[in-house]
């Protein structure tokens, strides 16, 4: 699969330039999407949807969602496929929802992600004590970079059949304090499974809170199910930062 390739690329010396765009709902009905811009040595776009809760009165949750390979595009609606948002939406309406797209033909870069997520946390009424990472397949493999970069950013995160960078896999004890449930098909013949069952035998030495889901004779995919459980969000939004 091409973004096994893919490293995460080197800190820019140069200063970024970051800002977001308003885009409203056209005539056909289309989700509302929001346009995100960020420049170092390259300029990064994303389209996203934020979802915001029902309820302001508040500081509320927020859950970033990261998709796999298969959503990329510039049709914002791929990124409900096979995601958690809608199911989120129902049963967690005073959250917020941020589910950026990653555009054709191109990998998640971690640093502008990261440098999304603090614009969203900078412009809304988010609990920074309740921010959770959801990544899949290639997501989840954006996922591990991010959370190596800013252990202290998210308060949990789950990753779901994932490849796992060089750096993760050496660099681990960064995460000692982050709740983290891994899921995996113990079958996926597009990111083995080895990678999740690898980092977890590291993980669990410094981080009593680390799951490891496998399931058995699942490949690359069954994410669907464990999006429809209830207690896997449970267990996600009822984490706290250790410390």
């Amino acid at each position: 699969m091409a973004f096994l390739q893919h490293s995460m690329p080197s800190k820019p010396n140069i200063a970024f330039l970051f800002f977001a765009i308003v885009c409203t709902l056209n005539s056909s009905g289309q989700t509302k999407f929001e346009s995100f811009v960020w420049k170092s040595d390259e300029t990064v776009s994303y389209n996203y949807y934020l979802k915001k809760p029902v309820s302001k009165s508040q500081n509320k949750p927020l859950v970033v969602y990261l998709h796999g390979s298969g959503e990329r595009g510039s049709d914002i609606e791929k990124v409900f496929i096979n995601s958690p948002i809608g199911y989120l939406e129902r049963q967690y309406p005073d959250c917020y929802i941020l589910a950026p797209q990653c555009p054709n033909n191109q990998y998640w870069n971690a640093e502008a992600l990261t440098k999304l997520v603090e614009f969203v946390l900078a412009k809304n009424a988010i609990n920074k004590q309740q921010i959770f990472l959801i990544g899949v397949s290639m997501g989840a493999w954006a996922s591990w970079n991010i959370l190596i970069n800013n252990p202290d950013l998210f308060t949990a995160a789950a990753t779901i059949s994932g490849f796992v960078d060089r750096i993760p896999m050496l660099e681990f004890q960064k995460l000692a304090n982050t709740p983290i449930y891994m899921y995996h098909g113990t079958d996926d013949n597009v990111v083995p499974y080895w990678y999740s069952e690898t980092l977890y035998q590291k993980l669990k030495q410094v981080n009593s809170t680390v799951k490891l889901h496998s399931e058995p004779n699942v490949g690359h995919g069954g994410w669907d199910t464990l999006f429809q459980n209830n207690e896997f969000y449970s267990w996600l939004l009822n984490q706290k930062k250790h410390k």
